[in-house]
């Protein structure tokens, strides 16, 4: 265990909370690790499906995906990341990115008609927790003032109302979110404080089936702009930051193939990241590639894998006292289904220890649907 300034410790977990004009917490830089990718089919295909048609959670990827084979659907997923040590490269053992308690989402879906599909859900896109452990506090001098569990907790829930209307080779979809971030951060001797930015926002997508072997999807997210209070324990506000939340795009297809028992699907995600700052560092837009396969082994069962990546978020790959880092990920997918007439339990793996940079992550994704 090593020791650290109180100057340090704050640098390390917040950038300095005082210093900086965006919340660096509820930023797009921490994608590399908050991303939870709450979608157990999707997961096991690399994350694909914005021309796919799934269940009510896969409306996170595209709102037009939402198909409910019967009237009603119950949905809940589960997912857990591997921790992350964070920190090493300056010599500091006991800092950690660590999964957040609960990731995950959970609704309910009914389908009024053939025209129209109508749901209700929670979804947690984005969760982590900068964590240190028993962290000593001293001065400047190297006198210990104290001892404390050290923490910057980031949560990110959404609440969505997915409509769906569907019309022979057209759906189209729109999410109506309303999105709670948090941020709960203890660096030093003193307690608590919280960081709260909420926001009304829309997810519009589209897919278009023009045969039954093939389809092509689009999706549209603005972005979101505002302000995170500030407040300590004592419900005291100490500050506002900028939050922005940057624009996204999506495009991809599906291609059926073996009277349906084989798929193929493959997404392009642009995220335009360079819109907000971290520490007065520019980030750089995001370009992503997602593609996986399906096959259907029979009745009850389908397997799937895959391939996503998820860039380094920085144009200057220098932090701390010029030491190089590189947050460039690259994950292999795998998962499965299995399937009765009214259940679906689904598990996907996620992993990029492929990676050559210095972050290597396992996300596993499990969830289950009910139709009735």
């Amino acid at each position: 265990m090593k020791t650290l300034s109180i100057a340090f410790a704050a640098f390390l977990f917040s950038f300095t909370l005082f210093s900086q004009p965006y919340d660096v917490m509820i930023n797009p830089y921490w994608y590399f690790y908050s991303n939870n990718y709450t979608d157990a089919v999707s997961g096991g295909m690399g994350f694909a499906g914005i021309g796919n048609f799934g269940d009510l959670t896969s409306s996170n990827i595209n709102p037009a995906s939402v198909n409910i084979p019967g009237k009603y659907q119950a949905a809940v997923q589960y997912n857990f990341k591997t921790t992350q040590q964070w920190g090493e490269k300056y010599g500091i053992d006991d800092l950690y990115l660590k999964h957040y308690i609960y990731s995950g989402s959970a609704g309910f879906g009914y389908r009024i008609n053939k025209m129209f599909q109508v749901g209700l859900l929670y979804n947690n896109p984005r969760s982590m927790n900068q964590y240190s452990p028993n962290l000593i506090i001293t001065n400047e001098l190297g006198e210990e003032l104290g001892r404390t569990d050290s923490y910057d907790k980031y949560v990110h829930h959404k609440f969505t109302i997915p409509l769906v209307f569907s019309y022979k080779i057209l759906n189209l979809g729109i999410g109506l979110n309303y999105n709670m971030n948090r941020r709960y951060f203890k660096y030093a001797l003193d307690g608590e404080l919280t960081s709260s930015f909420d926001k009304f926002s829309i997810h519009a997508g589209m897919i278009i089936s023009p045969v039954k072997e093939f389809s092509i999807g689009v999706t549209f997210k603005p972005q979101l702009n505002g302000e995170a209070d500030h407040t300590t324990e004592g419900n005291i506000n100490t500050q506002t930051e900028k939050v922005l939340l940057p624009m996204e795009l999506g495009a991809g297809f599906v291609i059926n193939l073996m009277k349906n028992r084989l798929k193929f699907a493959a997404d392009y995600n642009y995220t335009k990241s360079s819109s907000a700052n971290i520490n007065g560092s520019e980030l750089k837009d995001f370009n992503q590639v997602h593609a996986g396969v399906e096959y259907t082994v029979n009745k009850q069962w389908q397997v799937r894998t895959g391939f996503f990546n998820q860039p380094d978020p920085r144009k200057n790959t220098q932090s701390i006292s010029g030491v190089v880092t590189d947050l460039n990920q690259y994950f292999l997918t795998a998962g499965a289904s299995y399937m009765t007439k009214k259940i679906k339990i689904s598990l996907a793996i996620m992993d990029s220890h492929i990676s050559s940079g210095d972050v290597k992550i396992t996300i596993i994704n499990g969830g289950i649907n009910y139709n009735f």
